[in-house]
């Protein structure tokens, strides 16, 4: 029997010419160091609280900085059959 369960997909594609706006969502999405769970903890005992649970979630992060190179990404990742997930857009 076939499973119907979905994974979530966590591709995302930015667009925008301000390399700065990617920077800030690889930080966010894609943290590289464990020095901010090492802040977190250390938060969470000087202030007395449940020390955070590890965030295991992770993101495929890719970049275009102008809408050609981002349609030419979307039509690759179809054509590869792992498409971007759908997503907001301003």
């Amino acid at each position: 029997m076939k499973s119907t369960v979905l994974k979530p997909n966590r591709r995302i594609l930015v667009i925008d010419d301000n390399p700065s706006i990617h920077t800030d969502f690889r930080d966010i999405l894609c943290p590289t160091d464990s020095s901010s769970e090492a802040a977190r903890k250390l938060e969470a005992a000087l202030f007395d609280e449940d020390q955070p649970v590890a965030d295991l979630m992770s993101f495929d992060l890719d970049s275009a900085f102008q809408g050609q190179e981002g349609l030419a990404m979307v039509e690759q990742s179809l054509a590869e059959n792992r498409p971007y997930g759908r997503g907001w857009s301003p």
